[in-house]
């Protein structure tokens, strides 16, 4: 799984919702849901995590010991994002402390990978490329969390569409905020047994990459859950390349 493939956002607060409140009718009117529409989220949830996350009792929902392995990472999730949004590092505010949950609120996950997938390439069609997606869908998200944040985000240039320092500092911290999903849903997994392993790889220009390429596969064909990063830097540029078992194109990131 990587920072791009999260659960739904509404999965998400619904999970953190009952998980505080210990209320399935309370967090449904806290997040704006009916009942069985959050319920469902819940399921669509346990579903994809394959594991029981809350426990129903008469008198409430209790998440379970891997349910509250995962809460502080969610939490923390929604910390990064209203942060991002109420102190950016870059311009004014996005909205007041007050009414910053309603933004939220309305953020889905395809307006923060698009925003993501754009600041890590050169253009609308690559970005679309590298998400799998068809590019007018690409285009739709953008456009709408621009509509959401009411801010420019995006910028043209000679080599095509890509974000604004706001834009870029804004994918930045959301890619910490979904970092924290990734890693609670890991530690999920490790709790069942099931460990995923993390190799960050450090290499000089003119180094046998023929040697590194063999050891990593034999790396990845004796543990598949591992996934290794490698990083190349230039002196003016830093490339990273993602790769995991069954993996035949590693995704390449480029950065300064």
């Amino acid at each position: 799984m990587t920072t791009l493939d999260v659960p739904s956002f509404r999965q998400l607060r619904a999970f953190e919702a009952v998980a505080r409140l210990e209320s399935v009718s309370d967090a449904a009117r806290e997040v704006n849901l009916s009942q069985p529409a959050l319920t469902e989220s819940l399921y669509a949830f346990e579903v994809r995590l394959q594991t029981r996350l809350f426990e129903r009792r008469r008198s409430g929902c209790y998440a379970t010991e891997l349910g509250a392995i995962l809460l502080p990472r969610v939490r923390r999730f929604f910390d990064h994002i209203r942060s991002a949004l109420t102190e950016p590092a870059v311009g004014a505010p996005f909205a007041g402390r007050q009414n910053i949950d309603g933004i939220i609120n309305k953020l889905t996950r395809p307006q923060l990978r698009s925003l993501i997938a754009i600041s890590e390439n050169q253009s609308f069609q690559a970005a679309a490329r590298w998400l799998g997606i068809a590019e007018p869908s690409l285009h739709r998200s953008a456009k709408e969390l621009e509509r959401e944040l009411r801010r420019t985000l995006y910028r043209r240039t000679a080599s095509g569409m890509t974000t604004t320092v706001l834009g870029s500092e804004l994918a930045r911290r959301f890619q910490l905020a979904l970092r924290e999903i990734e890693y609670g849903l890991e530690e999920v997994h490790a709790a069942e047994g099931s460990v995923i392993s993390r190799i960050a790889i450090g290499n000089i220009p003119h180094s046998n990459n023929q040697m590194l390429s063999a050891a990593i596969n034999g790396l990845l064909n004796a543990y598949p859950n591992a996934h290794v990063q490698v990083v190349r830097s230039t002196g003016q540029c830093n490339t990273v390349c993602s790769l995991s078992a069954g993996v035949s194109k590693p995704k390449v990131f480029r950065g300064r």
